[in-house]
């Protein structure tokens, strides 16, 4: 790439030689003290080179008058840098006919965010241009982008520094860090701009030297080849010859923590090839400093991190590794785990040695002089801070990438070592293989020794080839050992052994799972030891790189989320709770490993708690799920209102406490879930339940026939067994699909049951969509139980409240057998856009049902008819219901975070 007619878009590093054939190559050789010189004078004469043009060297403009906000705002939304948003700066003109003798626009950039336009100048090299201004709209959905959202997501730009990038570059240089210098300018109402002349013209923002993708001479930086991420991932996989220089990276990531810059997605990176004493390395060009600096101060902003990770704001001390470094995580992962911890120490310490006092002052100064007023001082503070504790954070940053080590073969034959070799130390080497002996040769291309304390777990990708494993050593603590196999045909031979102890803590010792092998070729071959696992599950192979190289779904560490309780009926009043949800991910374990929450509740009106434990596992049983529920509540029943189809009902008496049934019950639920087929599910497991109750009106048992059966303290186990079907587009706002469930419970005659009984049950739901002059869902559902043998009372069928007829109250009826139906149309009305855009609708419906009795069940049928008001946001994510019931007896209100059904 020639530079002698342009500002030079890159740094100084120990590639830096490279450079000078390029201006050798136009002058001739050059001695240190005038290569030098060569630079200053170019850069020292731009700005007279552009005025002799015509065009205006400069103009004074605010990058967003709009961030202006009252106290009010700033707490709840934050200072942020808004003083540099609403400060009147003078920035130069872009003269697009000199800078690099001449510009000429090409094509618009992709970015989501920030309008790109890119440039090829005199000597093919590529310049891009980003405005300065965001339209943060364009990640949004349609339905948000008319939304308050859309305002608060705008304002949030004020979070970023508008001129970082300036002072971003400066400390780069110093650490060495190869990237492209950056111009701020003004872009002027040109007509050279051509067809992009009315989105572009008059526009402030970035110019720097684009690194392409290519193989011409000219080149940035005198670089040999220039690739982007997911090309990188390929070539290095395909050439063991060629290797990122790794330490490099990390000076890179290092400084990107330093300077706060969370935003380090792969498309942010470019990669640059030198050969140096016959070796290929590729550097990263770390590129778009939109993110450096970032603030997210006030009360809202302050809290974005627990949401999102990485919105973290850029202070004096740093945030937790994985939140700093979470967009660049799967290219961290890949990268950084061969490093030596002392080579990681040298690196983070040389640049706490570069990065003096002078460099962040002068650093801070390159931002234009009005705004360089308002920030030097927060920017200088913190900063030194920062490069302070830059050691500290080093360490922390090395402990989180080392925890889950990823290792990473080639696509040739591969030969991989693993040793075992004490309870401190785990050594994994990685050669290539030969074709005749099938054993290892030459230098390892990788090689580490890892400390036990540590890594906790250690995953090799082999990739494609005839690959061979060997794991030995005898040791009484190690790292799981994960070895995933692709194509080819591999050999996988574990001789190691993990001493463990029975229960983990009984004296008696036995051989712990350590290893496992995961491959499902035909041709691959195991030998096992006592604490070998060996996985030959077919496992489905990525579509495309974007799959492959950044996979949605978390593989390792967990998460924690607030599990909130919100709903109101008659009978319990407003129920109210909220408990912490914590998400487990691991190795294959698509979406989760599993997630458990623990939520307590308390209804105003029964004055009922309730506490409940839910968990959903899916590495207990291979192929299938493992729910378990478990808790105390109070309200499992609150009011018996007698035996039979036609039972007395007094709606002040029922105020006053006749009909209240006082009940305390402990439960254990477990279930297996197991996938049979397509959107079928059969579901079996068991129950144990502790009840304690207790009736205000005793007489409203005279009907039953097995007399008080159920009062008192009663245990009781039942196994449960459900065969699901479920083709709902969503479970709690479905407008397409159908729900089937049949079930089966069996009591045996254990504890306090008398004789045994079975009660079973079906439940089927149907949903259309009807485009009309709006959108229209008919819901239809019905059900019912039937009970065979003798039962306690509170182990009726029962029918009432919002799960059937929710015009009566919960548990209204009692019977041996049930029978109900449903119909409801679900009207959309319009959007409304306050907050956040939210469908509203209106609903209809009618139900109906009865039960049957041995005595007192005359032929009768209950209806329940009403209207309802339902919301729902982001696309049916949450979803809110208010519903108005009536029959004969009393109306109703019921407010749920779903339909109805």
């Amino acid at each position: 790439m020639r530079h002698e007619r342009s500002p030079a878009p890159f740094i100084k590093c120990k590639y830096f030689d490279n450079l000078k054939p390029v201006i050798t190559k136009k002058f001739g050789a050059l001695n240190k003290h005038f290569y030098n010189f060569f630079q200053i004078i170019f850069l020292l004469t731009f700005p007279s080179i552009s005025a002799q043009t015509g065009v205006p060297d400069s103009v004074e403009i605010v990058f967003q008058k709009e961030f202006e906000s009252g106290k009010l705002h700033k707490f709840f939304f934050g200072e942020h840098w808004r003083n540099l948003w609403t400060t009147p700066v003078k920035i130069p003109v872009l003269n697009i006919s000199t800078f690099g003798d001449g510009l000429i626009p090409t094509e618009r950039g992709g970015g989501q965010q920030t309008k790109s336009l890119r440039f090829k100048d005199k000597y093919g090299n590529t310049w891009k241009f980003r405005s300065i201004t965001k339209d943060p709209s364009k990640v949004l959905t349609p339905e948000l982008r008319e939304s308050l959202v859309s305002d608060i997501l705008l304002d949030q730009i004020s979070s970023s520094n508008p001129v970082g990038a300036l002072a971003a570059n400066y400390l780069l240089d110093a650490a060495g860090v190869l990237n492209a210098k950056p111009y701020l300018f003004y872009l002027p109402d040109d007509e050279k701009l051509g067809e992009f002349r009315n989105e572009f013209a008059n526009m402030p923002g970035i110019l720097e030297a684009h690194p392409d993708e290519q193989n011409a001479d000219d080149n940035f930086a005198a670089a040999e080849k220039i690739v982007g991420t997911y090309k990188l991932y390929n070539r290095l996989e395909e050439a063991r010859d060629e290797k990122i220089d790794a330490l490099e990276y990390l000076k890179a990531r290092l400084m990107d923590c330093l300077m706060g810059d969370w935003d380090r997605h792969t498309d942010q990176w470019r990669w640059a090839r030198y050969t140096v004493n016959n070796k290929k390395n590729w550097l990263p060009i770390p590129r778009d400093r939109d993110q450096v600096f970032p603030k997210y101060d006030g009360l809202l902003p302050s809290l974005a991190p627990l949401f999102v990770l990485q919105l973290n704001h850029f202070d004096y001390d740093y945030p937790h590794p994985r939140n700093m470094t979470w967009n660049a995580r799967l290219m961290d992962q890949r990268f950084l785990s061969e490093i030596k911890k002392e080579n990681w120490d040298s690196i983070s310490v040389y640049l706490q040695s570069v990065i003096t006092d002078e460099v962040i002052e002068t650093a801070v100064h390159q931002l234009p002089e009005g705004l360089y007023l308002l920030a030097k001082d927060e920017l200088i503070s913190k900063l030194k801070s920062r490069r302070d504790k830059l050691k500290n954070f080093s360490d922390n940053y090395y402990n989180w990438i080392n925890r889950y080590a990823d290792i990473y073969a080639s696509m040739k034959d591969d030969f991989v070592s693993v040793n075992r070799i004490n309870n401190s130390s785990t050594q994994v080497s990685i050669f290539a293989r030969d074709k005749e002996t099938g054993e290892k040769k030459g230098e390892p291309f990788f090689d580490k020794i890892f400390d036990n304390s540590i890594t906790e777990e250690i995953r090799i990708y082999l990739l494609d080839g005839n690959d061979k494993v060997v794991v030995d050593g005898e040791v009484d603590e190690s790292p799981l050992v994960r070895v995933t196999g692709g194509k080819g045909d591999d050999e996988f031979a574990d001789s190691s052994l993990v001493h463990g102890y029975f229960l983990d803590f009984t004296p008696f010792k036995n051989f712990q799972t350590q290893t496992e092998f995961f491959d499902s070729g035909n041709e691959s071959k195991f030998v096992s030891s006592g604490g070998t696992f060996v996985d030959q599950t077919k496992y489905y192979e990525p579509e495309n790189d974007s799959i492959r190289y950044e996979p949605q779904f978390k593989d390792r560490y967990h998460e924690w989320e607030v599990n909130p309780v919100l709903t109101y009926n008659k009978d319990n009043g407003v129920v109210l709770g909220a408990g912490p949800k914590f998400f487990k991910y691991n190795f294959r374990m698509n979406p989760y490993e599993y997630w458990w929450t623990l939520v307590p509740s308390y209804a105003t009106n029964s004055k009922s708690f309730n506490l409940v434990f839910q968990g959903m596992f899916n590495s207990i049983i291979k192929g299938a799920q493992v729910f378990i529920e478990a808790g105390y509540t109070e309200m499992f029943l609150s009011k018996y209102f007698g035996y039979g189809n036609k039972t007395f009902f007094d709606e002040e008496l029922s105020k006053g406490g006749y009909n209240r049934l006082n009940q305390q019950v402990i439960k254990i639920h477990p279930t297996i879930l197991f996938g049979i087929y397509k959107n079928v599910t059969l579901q079996t497991g068991f129950s144990v339940q502790s009840f304690k109750t207790s009736l205000n009106t005793r007489t409203l048992l005279a009907g039953f026939p097995y007399g008080s059966y159920g009062l008192g303290k009663l245990d009781m186990l039942t196994l449960h067994t459900a065969l699901v079907y479920d083709s709902r587009d969503n479970f709690a706002h479905p407008y397409s699909g159908s729900f089937a469930k049949i079930s089966t419970d069996y009591y045996p005659p254990l504890w306090g049951i008398e004789e045994h009984f079975i009660k079973s049950g079906f439940d089927f739901r149907y949903f259309h969509s009807l485009k009309t002059f709006t959108d229209i869902v008919f819901a239809f559902r019905t059900g019912g139980e039937k009970i065979f043998g003798k039962y306690p009372f509170i182990s009726s069928v029962f029918l009432g409240g919002k799960e059937n007829l929710r015009g009566y109250n919960r548990e209204r009826f009692s019977g041996e057998a049930s029978f109900f139906a449903q119909a409801e149309m679900r009207t959309y009305l319009t959007t409304l856009n306050i907050v956040i855009p939210s469908r509203i609708g209106v609903n209809l419906f009618y139900e109906s049902g009865r039960v049957f009795a041995k005595t007192n069940s005359p032929d009768k049928w209950h209806p329940s008819y009403g209207f309802g008001f339902w919301f729902s946001f982001l696309n049916r994510a949450v979803n809110f219901s208010l519903t108005v019931a009536f029959s004969p007896e009393e109306e109703f209100y019921h407010f749920s975070s779903k339909m109805g059904f």
